[in-house]
């Protein structure tokens, strides 16, 4: 689905939009923790604020994993990947194996020589 995001709207409503949850990230909170507390309120990540795309280099933070998911860029393109502060920076990981193979996420056990594979991570966790 395609949000309907409009950077530079810094003042609509939203709540009439197919991201409704932004008018409570960006009108609601902000106000409830102004009135409740001294901390400064950030509504989220990534967020620019500005108008401006996360990605711009003057503004906000993003989240980037194109180094190991999405695109899978190699790290050698940071300088191209990064925006002006990355406040995600990882991969996307299982629990404890041992959690992980209780709850059948990684295979099924038929018998001590035969496995069916039931995630896509398989290959590279199921290793004994």
């Amino acid at each position: 689905m395609d949000l309907e995001l409009d950077y530079s709207d810094q003042t609509g409503d939203y709540r009439d939009t197919n991201f409704p949850s932004r008018y409570i990230y960006e009108r609601v909170l902000p106000v409830v923790v102004s009135e409740n507390s001294g901390v400064h309120y950030h509504p989220g990540s990534p967020y620019s604020g500005h108008g401006k795309l996360t990605t711009d280099q003057a503004h906000g933070d993003i989240h980037q994993w194109n180094v190991w998911h999405g695109s899978q860029e190699s790290w050698k393109s940071w300088d191209r990947l990064a925006g002006r502060f990355v406040s995600e920076f990882g991969m996307w990981v299982l629990s404890r194996l041992s959690t992980t193979l209780e709850l059948g996420v990684l295979t099924s056990q038929i018998s001590s020589k035969a496995r069916i594979p039931r995630h896509p991570y398989r290959r590279f966790l199921d290793r004994r």
